[in-house]
């Protein structure tokens, strides 16, 4: 086998084993929650979260629920910068404000 084939080899067996966690993780929250282990209110398991994507999708609803989320994350980080920049410009200026904030 050349050296290209064995790097090959090495990123899937890397890839393989790096998949095997993520799995077993779904896997075990699924389980808990069809078991009743885990409050459905709380953590519905992977395979209803997926129902209710596809649902999201096929009524038209997602993107509204993302425009609606990415306004949110927007509008907070316009508002954390402003501020950041605001006590920045305070704490340059002012000895006190410095301490104060510092």
């Amino acid at each position: 086998m050349n050296i290209r084939g064995q790097r090959l080899k090495r990123r899937l067996r890397t890839l393989g084993l790096g998949c095997i966690l993520p799995i077993l993780f779904l896997a075990a929250w699924e389980y808990l929650g069809r078991a009743g282990i885990v409050n459905q209110s709380i953590l519905p398991y992977p395979s209803r979260l997926w129902d209710c994507l596809k649902e999201m999708i096929v009524a038209g609803r997602l993107q509204k629920h993302l425009m609606v989320s990415a306004g949110r994350v927007i509008r907070g980080f316009a508002l954390g910068s402003g501020m950041g920049l605001f006590a920045g410009v305070l704490c340059g200026l002012s000895g006190l404000w410095n301490a104060l904030l510092a």
